[in-house]
């Protein structure tokens, strides 16, 4: 009996211990896919959603319905949005100015001439001969290194290439915080001249509360995503 008591308490606190590193195991593998990025492409919907674990980051958007790529939304570890919701997923009581503002994007107000920065569907047709439109070449999902490697191409109306884009989206997180390191080359593919400009190169179209407050008038989504104007504008949770 003593023998087996002996044994009892030798094999005990050996059982204990393993569940402890197993249990501690188990937390460091959830910490550790919590932690690592996750790439899955939709070529259907052009778009290559970025995760942390199980937690969307934001997406690579390279449809050419936004004559731009960009990354859209930008979500938080916490859960929220960074982003405006307008023009892809407007949220109420969003502003509706400058449909060109989706999310995250570069480019430049003057390229030869033409405005790459302001173009969208918002511009009429007879004057789309004054717009140059970033078109998506190719995207390369590098999982090791966490990062995207985009080529993209710079076109004037008549198709023309002047620029060749290369940029590498890097995705990273430091405790609560999300990051993005973004390198851009631009490439010369004919002669180009950049003038100066007002608007360019890099931005980000922020959610309402991350806004200036506002008393003057403006155009806001209603709940069913409809324009309207709003004469006394609500400032309640805007902080920016």
């Amino acid at each position: 009996m003593r023998l087996l008591f002996i044994l009892i308490l030798l094999v005990a606190p050996f059982f204990g211990c393993n569940e402890a590193i197993s249990k501690k195991q188990d937390n460091q593998m959830e910490k550790d896919f919590e932690a690592t990025v996750r790439f899955e492409e939709d070529q259907a919907t052009q778009k290559v959603d970025v995760y942390f674990g199980a937690s969307l980051f934001t997406s690579y958007r390279y449809t050419d319905a936004y004559y731009k790529p960009v990354l859209y939304p930008l979500i938080t570890a916490s859960g929220k949005s960074l982003t405006r919701g307008f023009p892809i997923d407007p949220f109420p009581g969003e502003r509706v100015d400058h449909p060109h503002h989706v999310g995250h994007w570069l480019n430049y107000g003057d390229v030869n001439g033409f405005d790459f920065w302001n173009h969208s569907d918002a511009i009429p047709l007879e004057k789309k001969g004054q717009y140059g439109t970033v078109f998506h070449k190719s995207v390369q999902l590098d999982q090791t290194n966490a990062a995207l490697n985009v080529v993209a191409q710079w076109k004037a109306p008549d198709g023309t290439i002047l620029i060749e884009e290369h940029t590498k989206f890097i995705f990273s997180e430091a405790g609560n915080n999300r990051i993005i390191d973004r390198e851009t080359t631009l490439m010369a593919k004919t002669n180009v001249r950049l003038s100066d400009n007002k608007e360019g190169f890099v931005a980000v179209r922020v959610t309402r509360a991350l806004e200036h407050p506002s008393k003057k008038p403006e155009i806001f989504t209603d709940a069913n995503g409809i324009p309207s104007e709003v004469k006394a504008l609500n400032n309640e949770g805007v902080t920016g």
